[in-house]
């Protein structure tokens, strides 16, 4: 140092020694010390005159160090993996295999890769020679694994198999098979994600757990669906309709259908509300469809049937479903088959889910079968022809007035704007007059109850009057009665105590000479 600095020239010397990846591991130990003694210098304040070039220079070198040393370790590592392995090779003995839970698989304590379900992949690491031993006795130690995880999964629960919204069947988290597409869209195949070396007996148990899971979990999630499809006790247009409806996934606009509706027998109807086909106003569908479960199924289904499962929105709007979006503003870069899919129906900017559809049908009937004069006027009536939108209609639907005339545009329906005066004075005339015919109505109930009233009052009286009439008669033929039978009795009386009399001293006469015999 001189005046306080370290000399530049010294320095650089100092710096181009250690500047070099040869030698062993313990010679790249030593120089990546020395680097970082100058590194440490070069980090001091005022000691180097330019401390940012040795800065960089140094943190270059020490990285290039690091590096070496790194492979110089793994290849340590390596090498002495692959004696091993080779070793146990030669010796034709069983490797120890040890497979943790995450699926690391330790051969003779060494790392040679990952087991998955049924595909083992080779430590990535290892090349040449190294990768070759790696991958032969992996084989050989998993060999009983794969034998013994194909009895493991072929009784496993149901609990234990998922089926993603991808497609993907996993068992206990690790993915063992996928769907593809089939011939009929409720029969998907499947493709087992399985090594070769699961063969024979293990390979087919394999495979017929997991199809039978596959065939539970549609047959359950989508029953009306499979129900509808094997309804064979439904003829004629009731059939056609149950074709339709599996063939759209259980919905179909009822405007798509209207010829067969009018045709349709209420046999028909019957049967297919039997199998949980609701007819509704803009709609014929399957309530239990609409549910995140059952639609992510069938959101899965048709995109395996349509190569949809890499089209934008796929996926996205069962979500949507599941958070209990009632509508949702519809996403243009979407495939807008995804929302009906998922139990909504695209009306203008938004989509909204089919039942609330129907619930607001419910809301607009009562108000375009009302008539003037007919009662109360219902909320949103208007002329008994068109109806007014309301708040609980905006409500359940989750909409702006703005949205609410695209969606009634969608559904059918014409706006017609009318000046807001002119609708006040003809719903406040309506209703005057409704209260007018309840007042009148309810007077003219009041009299007729008031003439039935004095109507039975003057019958009651006219009754009583007949009732004390006809009561005097019978109370002379009552004292006749009773004169008579103080007579008849008087008779009989005094016959009757005459007549028993007799028999009676009789007895007592009697029963002494029977005594006086019986002594004899």
């Amino acid at each position: 140092a001189r005046h306080g600095h370290v000399d530049e020239n010294y320095m650089a010397e100092q710096v181009r020694r250690a500047d070099t990846t040869e030698g062993d591991i313990d010679t790249l130990s030593h120089r990546i010390a020395q680097i970082r003694t100058w590194t440490f210098v070069s980090n001091r304040p005022g000691w180097l005159a330019d401390q940012a070039h040795w800065q960089e220079k140094t943190r270059e070198i020490e990285d290039r160090l690091s590096d070496a040393l790194h492979e110089r370790l793994t290849k340590r590592f390596v090498d002495r993996r692959t004696s091993v392995l080779m070793r146990r090779l030669r010796e034709n003995t069983m490797p120890e295999a040890e497979i943790s839970p995450t699926g690391t698989v330790l051969v003779e304590g060494h790392h040679v890769g990952e087991l998955q379900g049924f595909r083992f992949t080779a430590d990535q690491t290892a090349g040449g020679e190294d990768a070759k031993a790696v991958r032969t006795a992996a084989q050989k130690a998993l060999a009983a694994e794969f034998e013994s995880r194909a009895e493991r999964f072929g009784a496993s629960a149901n609990g234990d198999i998922a089926l993603g919204s991808d497609g993907t069947l996993r068992w206990i988290g690790a993915p063992i098979g996928t769907l593809v597409s089939g011939e009929d869209a409720l029969k998907p195949r499947l493709v087992l994600l399985a090594d070769e070396q699961l063969t024979g007996p293990a390979r087919d148990k394999v495979a017929t757990r997991a199809e039978r899971f596959v065939n539970f979990q549609i047959e359950s999630l989508l029953k009306p669906l499979v129900d509808l499809k094997n309804a064979d006790q439904i003829s004629g247009i009731g059939r056609g309709i149950a074709f339709q409806l599996v063939e759209n996934f259980g919905l179909i606009n009822r405007r798509d259908i209207a010829e067969e509706m009018k045709s349709l027998d209420q046999e028909g109807r019957a049967a297919l509300r039997r199998l949980g086909v609701r007819f509704g106003a803009y709609h014929v569908f399957v309530p239990a469809l609409i549910k995140p479960a059952p639609a992510g199924l069938v959101t899965l289904l048709w995109a395996l049937k349509n190569d949809g499962k890499d089209k934008p929105g796929f996926g996205d709007v069962v979500h949507a479903l599941a958070s209990g979006r009632t509508s949702v503003v519809i996403d243009p870069a979407f495939d807008k088959t995804f929302y009906k899919l998922a139990g909504y129906r695209n009306l203008g900017r938004r989509a909204v889910r089919i039942d609330i559809l129907e619930r607001l049908a419910d809301l607009i009937r009562p108000a375009t079968n009302w008539k003037p004069g007919l009662g109360q006027r219902p909320d949103g009536a208007y002329d008994g022809q068109s109806f007014m939108v309301t708040p609980p209609m905006m409500s359940i639907l989750g909409a702006t007035a703005d949205d609410m005339e695209e969606i009634l545009k969608g559904l059918g329906y014409r706006a017609e704007p009318k000046p807001a005066v002119e609708v006040k004075a003809r719903l406040e005339a309506q209703d005057n007059a409704a209260r007018e015919a309840a007042v009148a109505k309810l007077a003219t109930e009041e009299a007729a109850r008031a003439e039935q009233a004095k109507a039975a009052e003057a019958a009651a009286t006219d009754a009583a009057a007949e009732a004390a009439v006809e009561g005097s008669e019978p109370a002379s033929d009552a004292v006749a009665v009773s004169e008579t039978a103080v007579e008849i009795p008087a008779e009989i009386t005094s016959d009757a105590a005459a007549e028993p009399a007799a028999p009676a001293v009789e007895e007592q006469a009697d029963a002494p000479v029977e005594t006086e015999q019986d002594e004899a």
